[in-house]
């Protein structure tokens, strides 16, 4: 047998089996064996037709078939023993010649990963700053989560809401047939088109009215794209919001633990800064992390790609709750084949830092302890309520490494940070904890 290989792109090797006609006899006695017990030849006990008869009633194209199927799986592993190479994952086979026998084998390789000077990287933290217009905005809109909404006996005006029949008809054909739907009087609003709050404002309840108003050019239904859409509305009701004054009773109200309006905006100005100071850590990480997948070298096997958009997928499916994959596929009006041309761009770029990150914490001896995945899982756990038991037997038995996973990400990423500021002596450092 000749065996000649060639190094691919995206760390994938190409393996070329020449298999001499010798070496198929063995493999042709015991695809004879096992076809002439599954085949039934008229004037033979099964098992007893000689090869010469077998090989003409079924041919010898599926002779040869049937012994390459046992031969090419043993001939590739031979191979990669033979050659100490180390696949990541099962090759692509393809059968080039079927007499004698010559096939391919593309053997997807280890991702490879080098990185820059990642200690050369610098980065400059944003300054954390609330002032008290944010804290008053910000308890502005508490008050609002806060309002209920009341009958208003007046004409409707903007941020009102108001009760509403609503029926729309283009050349003739009912598009639109709402009954007292709910609907917020906005100056952002487009729905049911451009313009329609403007004809509601000033309305009374128990008024109706009459206009005529085009669908813009993206509307859903193309084949009403474009086109004039006769409205008729009814006003049942008008709602205005009722806010409550903000002060102590109204501190005292919420569920912040808080006696007072100054004890309030104090604990609103630390959520705030808290906030703003995740934020401006996430773009340290976003920084850092950029600048390095910038200045490395990262190359992998196709296969990997196809794996994180069926990871992707999977998480598109459970975060939108679809059953099925032919569902959402259907509710998106695409193939899988465009879905997946799609989410290529993103898979590829996640993988990309996933591997970069991955190697960051091998150099720089990241790990993650036992005790740190328990901490985390009860902490997952701690909001589940009733279920929380559940939820953290559920993690400790299908979530742990991916528990691992992110709190490995979260890390490394801490760890770049550090270096970039300078807040720690450069080389790596060991980064574990017990168990």
């Amino acid at each position: 047998m000749k065996v000649s290989s060639e190094r691919l792109p995206s760390c994938q090797l190409r393996l070329r089996f020449e298999v001499d006609p010798e070496e198929m006899q063995g493999p042709l006695k015991r695809a004879y064996q096992r076809l002439a017990h599954r085949v039934a030849i008229p004037g033979f006990r099964r098992g007893k037709a000689p090869p010469h008869i077998l090989e003409r009633h079924v041919g010898r194209q599926t002779l040869l078939q049937e012994a390459l199927n046992d031969l090419i799986p043993q001939l590739y592993e031979q191979a990669i023993k033979e050659r100490g190479i180390e696949p990541f994952a099962g090759p692509e086979l393809e059968l080039l010649q079927l007499d004698p026998p010559i096939f391919e084998a593309r053997v997807p390789l280890p991702p490879r990963v080098e990185l820059g000077d990642y200690h050369a990287i610098k980065v400059t933290p944003d300054e954390v700053e609330i002032t008290e217009e944010q804290v008053e905005e910000a308890l502005e809109g508490l008050r609002h989560s806060q309002a209920y909404w009341q009958p208003a006996e007046r004409p409707c005006r903007l941020d009102d809401i108001v009760v509403l029949d609503i029926r729309g008809e283009v050349e003739g054909e009912p598009l639109f047939d709402e009954k007292e739907r709910w609907y917020r009087l906005t100056s952002e609003a487009t729905w049911p088109a451009p313009g329609f709050v403007q004809q509601v404002l000033g309305m009374n309840k128990g008024e109706g009215k009459e206009f005529v108003l085009p669908l813009p050019a993206d509307f859903p239904e193309s084949q009403f794209a474009g086109k004039e859409c006769h409205f008729k509305v009814f006003l049942h009701e008008v709602k205005e919001e009722n806010i409550p004054e903000l002060n102590d009773d109204f501190a005292k109200s919420l569920d912040w633990e808080v006696n007072s309006l100054e004890e309030l905006r104090g604990k609103m100005k630390a959520r705030l800064r808290e906030r703003a100071e995740q934020e401006a850590k996430s773009k340290l990480e976003r920084e850092v992390l950029e600048a390095l997948v910038g200045f490395s070298e990262v190359e992998f096997p196709p296969i990997l790609v196809e794996m994180e958009i069926d990871q992707l997928i999977g998480e598109e499916l459970r975060r939108r709750g679809w059953p099925s994959l032919e569902d959402f596929l259907r509710n998106l009006g695409k193939s899988e084949e465009e879905l997946r041309e799609e989410l290529r761009p993103l898979a590829e770029e996640r993988l990309t830092r996933s591997l970069v990150l991955g190697k960051v914490a091998e150099q720089e001896n990241i790990r993650v302890g036992e005790s740190e995945i328990e901490a985390e899982i009860e902490r997952l756990s701690a909001s589940a309520g009733e279920r929380r038991e559940e939820l953290r037997q559920l993690l400790s038995s299908r979530g742990r490494e991916s528990i691992r996973n992110e709190l490995l990400t979260r890390k490394t990423l801490e760890r770049l940070v550090e270096i970039a500021l300078k807040e720690e002596p450069e080389g790596p450092a060991e980064q574990t904890s017990e168990n």
